[in-house]
């Protein structure tokens, strides 16, 4: 997440808000907290204030408590973009996008220049699953940044969820010629490359990400996959069971590890691992089509049968 957008002084003798903003841009988001809250008890209409502890907030992710402040500060004063991008970011946090998603509108109204505001828009429409819409935005956010590694990769995730993974797979490489050490980066070229079915070139770029950022669960978790598909299932159990040390409940963890063990012949074991899945994330229908698999080839047919309704269950349309 980009850092919240900076608050600027409107009130130029509030020696209350100076010290605040001095604290806040010393880096020191707890004293700016403190600070405001003390001058905010005598003085409850104050914009400047509300908005600096809001953005304080926003930086020590106490997003719930940050976006009340916001709030109450664009109840007093509606034409501050920044405020409203911090709202936007905000919600975003909070799992909120249609709300962040209008904040953000309002940010661009009043700044349409705005590459932050441009950016986070089109978070919000990805969470919501406007991926069209989503690249556009990320789109607008690099036409007016162009090199900033964070705005590739968010395109790029966004042309692989419009299933345009050349596009998606360039994307990621301009991410990393601005940032080589990006991890998130590599884990999303390799992405890219695994739907290509380039599962050696794949298996690279998460090797680097792991590099980078030992522990990335979700580098292990697409690793383990390129593994299966090249047959190097020692491998592959290796990257779910790395994955399970990392989380314990890791319900993809826990479906990788069932998939190896039933391609070794293991299916009481397999079994094992998708009921734990399952007990991760009750609605994961990977986990119930792998078990219903297990419980056929064990002649459990009843079971398998039950299984797979669950997937029906699960699956849209």
């Amino acid at each position: 997440m980009k850092p919240p957008s900076a608050p600027t002084k409107t009130v130029v003798h509030d020696h209350a808000f100076t010290r605040a903003l001095m604290a806040y841009q010393a880096g020191n988001s707890h004293e700016a907290v403190g600070l405001c809250r003390h001058a905010l008890a005598s003085d409850r209409d104050n914009f400047d204030l509300l908005n600096l502890l809001g953005t304080a907030l926003l930086q020590l992710n106490d997003c719930a408590a940050a976006a009340t402040s916001l709030e109450q500060a664009i109840a007093r004063r509606r034409d501050r973009a920044p405020s409203w991008s911090n709202l936007g970011a905000a919600y975003l946090a909070l799992n909120q996008p249609a709300k962040a998603l209008e904040a953000f509108e309002h940010a661009l109204v009043l700044a349409a220049g705005d590459d932050i505001s441009h950016y986070n828009r089109g978070r919000a429409l990805r969470e919501l699953g406007r991926h069209a819409e989503s690249l556009q935005s990320f789109e607008r956010a690099l036409a007016l940044n162009p090199r900033d590694a964070e705005f590739h990769l968010s395109r790029g995730s966004a042309l692989i969820a419009l299933e345009q993974r050349e596009a998606a797979l360039e994307a990621f490489t301009q991410a990393l010629a601005l940032q080589p050490n990006y991890a998130e980066a590599h884990l999303n070229s390799g992405i890219a490359l695994c739907a290509m079915g380039n599962w050696l070139a794949a298996i690279n770029h998460f090797d680097k990400a792991l590099e980078l950022r030992p522990g990335y669960i979700e580098a292990h978790h697409q690793r383990c996959v390129a593994n299966l598909e090249l047959g190097h299932l020692g491998l592959a159990l290796q990257d779910s069971e790395c994955a399970i040390r990392i989380d314990a409940n890791s319900a993809i963890g826990h479906n990788n590890r069932g998939v190896v063990l039933e391609r070794y012949g293991r299916c009481k074991e397999a079994l094992i691992e998708y009921t734990h899945a399952l007990n991760a994330n009750p609605d994961f229908p990977q986990a119930h089509f792998n078990r219903g698999t297990s419980l056929k080839y064990l002649n459990r047919l009843d079971e398998a049968l039950a299984a797979f309704a669950c997937v029906l269950m699960r699956t849209p349309g």
